[in-house]
C-alpha cells in the first residue's frame, strides 16, 4: 500500500484534503518544465508541448527528481498541466515499467510519433520515402547517413554511406529512432526511474 502524501505550507495551518496538495504541485512543477531551464525543449511541432533536451547534461541527476515528482502527482490523481509531454513519451514510460526493450515499431508508427516532436522532419522523411523516380534518390538528395547538429553518423561508416532508394527506409528509421529515443536515453531513463519509483506504488 502507498503512503498518503500530506502537504502543509509554513504559516498556513489546516488539514490537507487535496486542495493544498494540488496547489503544491501547481507551484513546484511549472519552473521545472519551463524550456528556459534547459531540461526540456519546446517541440518543433508546436510550442505547447515539450520533450527531453538531448543536449542537457548539466542537470542529469535532476531528471530523476522531476520524474519522482510526476510519479507522486500521478499516484495521487493530480494532473500536472506543466508536464506537456507528447504521447510518445508516455508510450516510452509504459514500456519502461514493463522492463522490456521497446519493441521495434513499424516505420509508419515511428513517423507518427515523430510528428509529435518534429512535424517538419517527419514530413521530410515521408517525402524521401515517396520520392520518384526512385533511381534518382541519391542524385536528388546527396545525403549521407548522418544526422544532428553537428551531423554525426547514424551507423558505422555512415559518413560515406549515401542514401539511395534501396536504403531510404533504413535511413528514415534511424533518424526517427535517434530523435525519439537514443539522443534522449540518458535524460529519459532517469526520468522514468524516478517516475515509477513513486507512481508504481499507487
Amino acid at each position: 500500500c502507498r503512503r498518503e502524501l500530506r502537504v502543509a505550507f509554513d504559516g498556513e495551518p489546516g488539514v490537507d484534503e487535496g486542495g493544498v496538495k494540488k496547489e503544491f504541485f501547481e507551484l513546484v512543477a511549472p519552473p521545472l518544465f519551463d524550456p528556459g531551464l534547459g531540461m526540456f525543449v519546446a517541440t518543433q511541432t508546436d510550442d505547447r508541448t515539450i520533450y527531453f533536451n538531448p543536449r542537457c547534461d548539466w542537470y542529469l541527476d535532476k531528471f530523476d527528481r522531476i520524474g519522482t515528482l510526476c510519479g507522486l502527482a500521478f499516484a495521487h490523481g493530480i494532473p500536472l498541466a506543466a508536464c506537456r509531454l507528447p504521447t510518445v513519451a508516455f508510450k516510452k514510460l509504459l514500456a519502461w515499467r514493463k522492463r522490456t526493450r521497446e519493441p521495434e515499431a513499424p516505420l509508419r508508427e515511428l513517423l507518427e510519433d515523430l510528428d509529435d516532436v518534429d512535424e517538419a522532419l517527419a514530413r521530410g522523411l515521408r517525402q524521401l520515402l515517396a520520392f520518384e523516380p526512385k533511381e534518382s534518390v541519391e542524385a536528388a538528395y546527396q545525403r549521407a547517413f548522418m544526422y544532428g547538429d553537428p551531423p554525426t553518423p547514424l551507423c558505422p561508416d555512415g559518413e560515406s554511406l549515401m542514401v539511395t532508394h534501396h536504403n531510404r527506409r533504413a535511413f528514415a528509421r534511424q533518424v526517427a529512432v535517434r530523435v525519439l529515443h537514443t539522443s534522449v536515453q540518458d535524460q529519459f531513463s532517469r526520468f522514468a526511474t524516478g517516475f515509477w519509483r513513486t507512481a508504481a506504488k499507487s
